[in-house]
Formats: structure tokens, sequence, C-alpha cells
């Protein structure tokens, strides 16, 4: 005879977890589920589950879905082990899928389930922010790879020559939970002639990367920073897009470009393509002009998307993450012709090497690194939820209990919102330093 569950005996856990409401009900239904279809989980697999139900309810819905083989994800679960997994993923085996949907319905549980051992990972404190940012990244452009593979199979182009440049979080590794793809499809043009089928393909990426499911879906799409926008091709030739760059951009469009990086690649062209962007974007600047079209455009996104009623701003909020990239851009826009080791797609490696340049202070260093790291935890913690794009939070002390807890604050909400007070002032004093003050 099995012994039914009690779900009191795990209670104990539940004062651990950030939405501690939330994982109290989802305990006690997952409990009731266990009972009813006789699956027997371990105290330490529940302490783990309960911790996920307090942080996580798209997870949650995952390890309802999973049922009592979800102990099969709890072992081993260390950043050693995590880094060999999404570093050795294959997705072979979803070749030999006859349906369409039947691939793509086991590639989006494949990503769920790695996806949770991450967040199992950072839950119990074997994996830093870092990597987990990097492993995010590296499983996102290998499921785009897969991605890209099934939809060939299925148009009969086997071989379609395309090269994808990730933009954002994605080109500098440093991709959260719920992190949306930035991307940009090229072809060399001496393949106009599959141009069509070209199109169709990735028309039909698009779709099935983002289309919903009873698994969820894969990833959400932002393609606006291919040439010409909204407006523009879903693909563009190498010689389209350089002529494109290689005009009189806006800054702010040098400014992304900062932050791009081939994720699949056809042939040895893309090399030549990336040289030739990077020298039009990391050209000869006047250093008083370079600020003045920074500092407006950080005027520009802030009055206008960084000010949301009654909630603090993480992004595009003032002293927000948008400060420490645009101090980033700055520099590297301004002297990167000239120091290559500034070229970088990483933000938390651009601040190093603006540093090693002697452009900012050690202590300017110290307060970019400490701040970026504190918002992309902060900005994590917000989107883990429901795995949905999330940049802000209330202002209210009351709204704020799980965030603080998650944040290492304990019931301490008013030390947490002053710390976060603290270190967005700091950032916005290092952004009007060194780069000039919004107005």
């Amino acid at each position: 005879m099995i012994m039914s569950m009690k779900a009191e005996n795990y209670y104990k856990f539940i004062g651990q977890t950030w939405h501690q409401d939330t994982a109290r009900n989802s305990l006690d239904r997952f409990v009731e589920v266990c009972n009813k279809e006789n699956w027997t989980l371990p105290e330490s697999s529940m302490e783990i589950l309960v911790h996920v139900f307090g942080s996580s309810w798209y997870f949650t819905r995952f390890i309802f879905i999973y049922g009592e083989k979800i102990n099969t994800l709890l072992k081993d679960n260390d950043a050693s082990s995590i880094n060999k997994e999404v570093s050795d993923l294959s997705f072979e085996e979803l070749m030999d899928i006859a349906e369409l949907e039947d691939a793509l319905n086991e590639l989006r549980l494949i990503k769920n389930s790695i996806m949770f051992r991450i967040l199992v990972c950072y839950l119990t404190n074997q994996c830093d922010l870092i990597e987990i940012e990097t492993n995010l990244t590296i499983l996102s452009e290998k499921i785009l790879q897969c991605l890209l593979q099934l939809v060939t199979k299925n148009t009969g182009d086997n071989d379609i020559p395309i090269t994808v440049l990730g933009m954002g979080r994605m080109a500098g590794h440093e991709m959260s939970f719920g992190s949306d793809l930035d991307l940009i499809f090229l072809f060399n043009e001496n393949d106009q002639k599959i141009y069509s089928n070209l199109n169709t393909a990735i028309r039909l990426l698009l779709r099935l990367v983002a289309q919903p499911s009873a698994f969820g879906q894969l990833y959400d799409v932002d393609m606006r920073l291919r040439p010409h926008g909204s407006s523009g091709p879903l693909v563009t030739t190498y010689s389209t897009f350089l002529e494109f760059h290689s005009a009189n951009r806006e800054v702010w469009e040098k400014q992304m470009m900062t932050r791009c990086r081939p994720v699949i690649t056809t042939g040895e062209d893309v090399k030549f393509v990336m040289r030739e962007l990077r020298s039009h974007i990391y050209s000869n600047y006047d250093g008083h002009e370079l600020r003045g079209n920074i500092v407006t455009m950080r005027h520009k996104v802030e009055s206008i998307l960084g000010k949301v009623k009654n909630q603090y701003e993480i992004k595009r909020g003032t002293g927000g993450l948008m400060d420490i990239d645009f101090i980033t851009h700055y520099f590297q826009l301004r002297f990167g012709n000239i120091n290559h080791d500034l070229q970088t797609t990483s933000t938390r490696m651009a601040i190093r090497e603006i540093h090693k340049a002697n452009y900012i202070t050690d202590a300017q260093e110290a307060d970019l690194l400490n701040g970026y790291n504190f918002l992309k935890k902060v900005e994590m913690t917000l989107r883990l939820f429901d795995l949905k794009s999330a940049d802000s939070f209330p202002m209210s002390k009351d709204d704020n209990l799980p965030l603080s807890r998650a944040m290492g604050y304990g019931e301490n909400v008013a030390a947490f919102l002053d710390n976060y007070l603290k270190i967005t002032t700091t950032i916005r004093q290092h952004f009007s330093e060194l780069v000039g003050v919004p107005e």
C-alpha cells in the first residue's frame, strides 16, 4: 500500500520562498495530484519544488505536466553539470520525427526541461547570475539552429544559405529568463535565385518560434533592428545590409549595432560582412556631438518609456540598465576605432575594457558592474514568474515582499528599496559625469 503524501509535511519549506501564498496553494494542489496519480517524490525533491512553486508560475505548470518524472531533472544540478549539458546539447533525434508539430512539442519540452534545471541550479545557489545568462543564451542559439533545420526539412530546402545575427543581450551572452530574440536575417546575393524559398522559410520559422502551445512557446522574436525596421524585408542581402549601415545613420542605430553577433552562419563571407560593419560603426566621431546625440536619445527614451506611474522602471527609467548601456555605447563608439578591445558585444566586458583603458575610475567600474548585476537580477526575478518581459515593479513597500525575498533582503522591503534607489542614483550620477545630463 502506497502511503499518501501530506502537504503540511512540506510547509516548513514555504518560509524560504518568494511568493509564499502561491507556493502554498501550488503545493496543496501538487500533493493532491501526487496522491491521486500515486506519484512519490523524496522530501529533498519536494523542498526544491516548493522553491519553484514560490518563484515561477510558468515552471509550476511545467512541474504538473512533467509529473513524477520531474525527479529525474533534480539530480546533479550544479554549475559544471548544467554547463556540460547545455554545451553538449544536440537535437539530431528531432530530425527523425515525421510530423513538424510533434517535433516542435518535443523541442519545447526539451527547452523547458533544461531551463527548469537552470532555474533549480540558481534557486539552490549552484550557479551564479553570469552562468545563468550564458547558458540561457547558448540554449537559445541551439534551439534557433534546430528550428531552422526543422523548417528547412519541412520546406524541402535542406541547405538554406542564411546568416542570423543576434542583437542586444543575445549578442552579449547576457540573456535572462523571459528574454526575447532580437534577430536579423542575412543572405548572400549570389543566392538570389532562392530568395523566395528563403523568405517563405523565415516566415514559417518566425510563426513557429512564437507559436503558443500547451508546452508554452519557444521565444518572442523582435526584428525591428533590421534595415528599415518593421517596414523592411525579413531577409536582407549582405550588400544591402552593409550599404544601409555605411550611410549616414542615426547615432542610436550605431549604438544598437555595438550589440551584434552572428549566431548562425554559412560560409566565410559573414566574416567579411562583420569586419565591414565594424568599420562603419566604429569610425571617427566628434566627441561633443556624440555625447549630445546619446544624451538626447537617452532623455527621449526615458521621458516616453521610462516613467511608469507608481512603478520603478529598471530598464529605461532613471539610473536603469539603459544608463549603463549608453555609457558603454559612448566610449565604444568614441574610442572603438583606435582600441579594438572596446568592440565587445558584452556590456560587462565593455565596462571592464573601458576601465582598462583608463576612461573610467576604479570606483566607477565597481559601481557600474555592481549596478548592472543588481538590476539584471531584479529583471530576472520579475520575468521568472511567467517567463515574459517585465521591466518595472511597484514603488509600494506592500507589493514588493516577494522581490525583496528574492533579492536576499528577506522581510526588510525598506532596505531593498533603499538600496535600489541608492544604486540607480549612483548610476545616474556616473552617466551625467561621463556622458551628460538628460534634460
